[in-house]
């Protein structure tokens, strides 16, 4: 059988911001910015451990594993980016590529030695 994986992507805003894409113009702020006080910045984390990051989704995707699905969201901030794990889900109301995200839970590391959160709490951000 042939699972479909579905990948949606971050619009680049850089037109509609006057940005060109590198540091310090407002397409960089707007893509990564920088993590707020009370948040952990997403570079300095150390697994396993609690954190609480905030960024920007850039990519969100549905994978099969193991008979359920998986919406696997690629989160960044100024420092670095995190993979954050839904299972069972396929999508979240208000979820969409290009929002401001609070993430909260345990880190680990991923497959691809990122960190990684499964299954965190989240607040989507305006």
């Amino acid at each position: 059988m042939q699972h479909k994986v579905e990948v949606i992507h971050a619009r680049r805003a850089g037109a509609a911001l006057g940005g060109h894409g590198g540091h310090g113009d407002d397409l960089h702020d707007y893509e990564w910015p920088v993590p707020p006080p009370g948040t952990d910045p997403i570079g300095s984390l150390q697994p396993p451990g609690r954190a609480t990051v905030q960024g920007r989704l850039h990519t969100a995707q549905v994978r099969p594993v193991s008979g359920t699905s998986v919406l696997a969201c690629e989160i960044a901030d100024s420092t670095g980016d995190l993979t954050a794990l839904f299972y069972g889900r396929t999508q979240i109301a208000g979820l969409d590529p290009g929002c401001r995200i609070r993430l909260h839970g345990m880190v680990g590391t991923g497959d691809d030695g990122r960190p990684a959160m499964i299954n965190p709490g989240y607040e989507l951000l305006r």
